[in-house]
């Protein structure tokens, strides 16, 4: 039997080298994944690993080959937490809570399921678009996470990063679903992550600009004015999308602490660093955020952001300016 250990740090460097091994692994006869060197987890590993995982077992499951997991255990306190999140149900292994069960604090949030089609219920053209139910959504999300009511700092940079963190996945990815996972330190450092098992970056792209690299369409998708219905042979813009949103988010990571894009073969992280990308392996799309302070003032960041992006966009040939849903502050308030 062919035995694989989990990372004992779900963090960056885990999910990379992670996804590499079980793609390797996967049409193994007889495959045990085992938990027991585990210790620590933050929400973007959670989702990657928890997705890649998930499909791997369908793959597995469909051409009948063997699946085990091992070493899963309450003694251990990882092992807890994830399992409060949902974490092993949702790679239907029967430990811990169900998505959805657990309700989260201003510390953390548990893995949560958003779905199109609930989502959908709620809009009503053309008083209430699909961009306000997100807003909402996230505007609810924000407050999970969120030091304290009186902290609006923190509350109107989360906010508007979880809005447009789910709206890039239902305007680009095509995927019906997406699942999102949130985490507060104590040093008030949060990271929030949201994956979908969608089309992909490069397959969002490739025919509207024409590209034929998945790297290269990671590079493009953090540009201004990017979407597959801003390109010269884009899909027809349903949703009022302008293709700022990933900008805004990775300039915020780059400013306040870190971004992450994967999708495909690449994973592209961004910080005061700089820009690398990484060999990967994940059909859909995977965008992560952390921020090690939110902005003191958040309205001024942001149209530094959108005028240095409409600038760029320009410079580049691309004439779209950002929509009226990328310029709007949440939780009705403005600096």
């Amino acid at each position: 039997m062919t035995q694989i250990y989990t990372p004992p740090q779900f963090d960056y460097a885990s999910i990379l080298n992670f996804s590499l091994e079980l793609e390797e692994m996967r049409d193994a006869t007889e495959l045990a994944i085992n938990f027991s060197r585990t210790e620590f987890a933050s929400p973007i590993a959670i989702l990657t690993i928890g997705c890649n995982i998930k499909s791997l077992r369908e793959y597995r499951k469909s051409l009948e080959l063997v699946t085990h997991f091992q070493g899963i255990s309450e003694d251990i306190p990882a092992h807890s937490y994830l399992g409060h999140l949902g974490f092993f149900n949702f790679i239907d292994v029967p430990f811990g809570k169900a998505i959805g069960e657990a309700v989260g604090n201003n510390r953390y949030m548990p893995i949560t399921k958003l779905s199109y089609s609930e989502l959908m219920l709620e809009v009503s053209p053309p008083y209430k678009l699909l961009r306000h139910v997100i807003m909402a959504e996230a505007e609810k999300l924000a407050k999970v996470l969120s030091p304290s009511e009186s902290d609006e700092d923190s509350r109107i940079t989360l906010a508007y990063a979880l809005r447009e963190i789910i709206r890039n996945v239902f305007e680009h990815s095509k995927a019906r679903d997406a699942y999102i996972c949130g985490q507060r330190r104590t040093s008030g450092r949060v990271e929030i992550a949201i994956i979908d098992r969608g089309i992909g970056i490069f397959n969002s792209l490739k025919s509207a600009f024409g590209i034929k690299d998945p790297v290269d369409a990671l590079e493009l998708a953090i540009e201004p004015a990017v979407s597959r219905t801003t390109g010269p042979r884009g899909d027809k813009n349903e949703h009022g999308n302008s293709g700022y949103g990933l900008y805004v988010l990775s300039r915020l990571g780059l400013e306040y602490g870190k971004f992450l894009l994967g999708s495909g073969e690449g994973c592209l992280r961004m910080d005061k660093d700089g820009t690398t990308i990484d060999q990967f392996s994940y059909k859909g799309t995977v965008v992560g955020l952390r921020l090690n302070s939110p902005p003191n003032n958040f309205g001024a960041d942001l149209e530094a952001i959108l005028q240095g992006g409409e600038m760029e966009a320009y410079m580049e040939g691309r004439k779209v300016k950002p929509s009226p849903g990328t310029k709007e502050i949440p939780l009705s308030k403005r600096k």
